[in-house]
């Protein structure tokens, strides 16, 4: 009886920890994977760093919740695969992208928000940053596209939430 006790306790204890997901790591070189984010991870990419990946949401952080990445070299989808979204916020919550590098999809959508909330993005490279946000305003569903051109302006904040 105790062991069936403690093997429930232990359970139980292991089962409610939360694991970091492949996000929480810092990016140093060319790396072609997708990066599948967990609540609270912390992505950084360094200036030698990128995230080419050949397929939709090289970063994507659906559905999670404190999510911070810092971009000082490039996050992409791979050019000729008509691919999009390089990073992939839809449902975010409380997220945090500061992009000091490049920030690029293959088919216009760099980075995608849609249902998201409280999300803070700062661009600080001096080039154009392409973002696609979809809202539900009462039943009338709203698209848009916003391009950044930091040629004139060296520091630019969105902010929506």
């Amino acid at each position: 009886m105790k062991k069936i006790l403690l093997s429930i306790i232990l359970f139980f204890l292991f089962s409610s920890i939360s694991y970091a997901g492949p996000c929480l790591t810092t990016i140093a070189s060319a790396s072609t994977n997708q990066l599948a984010c967990a609540d609270d991870d912390i992505l950084n990419v360094t200036s030698a760093g990128s995230i080419t990946y050949n397929d939709h949401k090289a970063v994507d952080l659906e559905d999670e919740t404190g999510v911070q990445i810092t971009n000082d070299g490039t996050i992409q989808t791979e050019d000729g695969t008509n691919k999009q979204k390089a990073i992939h916020a839809q449902s975010s919550l409380n997220t945090t992208i500061t992009n000091n590098g490049t920030i690029n999809s293959d088919n216009n959508e760099g980075i995608y928000i849609d249902y998201a909330e409280n999300i803070t993005i700062t661009n600080n490279a001096k080039q154009e940053m392409r973002l696609r946000v979809e809202m539900l305003v009462g039943v009338i569903r709203l698209e848009i596209t916003i391009i950044v051109n930091l040629v004139y302006h060296p520091r630019a904040l969105l902010q929506l939430g």
